[in-house]
């Protein structure tokens, strides 16, 4: 069993607690000063649910967001019409979570 949770095998040797955890466990427990060495270690994915959202009431009382919503919405669609209208909504999520990591994470893009 899981040294931390008692209800799953543990096949991971973990240096924080000195046992073996479960894949779960592994992943509550993780500190990256502490993990880094680590095979299992992944760094931390994005939350994109975490990012602000807003209603449709929020957005028509707001000029601003009326403005980016036009500006995202005109981007994707000229996108989808330069492209034979080909555009997928993997694709469309793909240019939004690029988005997101500019404007919100304030990531450099490559």
């Amino acid at each position: 069993m899981s040294h931390i949770c008692d209800s799953r095998k543990g096949k991971r040797q973990c240096i924080i607690a000195s046992g073996l955890v479960c894949s779960v466990c592994c992943g509550t427990i993780r500190k990256e000063d502490l993990c880094l060495n680590c095979s299992y270690y992944q760094k931390p994915k994005r939350k994109y649910n975490e990012v602000p959202s807003f209603t449709s009431s929020q957005m028509n009382d707001s000029d601003q967001l009326i403005d980016y919503s036009n500006a995202i919405e005109g981007a994707l669609c000229a996108y989808d019409v330069e492209n034979n209208k080909s555009l997928k909504d993997v694709d469309a999520i793909k240019i939004l979570e690029m988005l997101i990591d500019k404007y919100y994470f304030k990531d450099s893009l490559k």
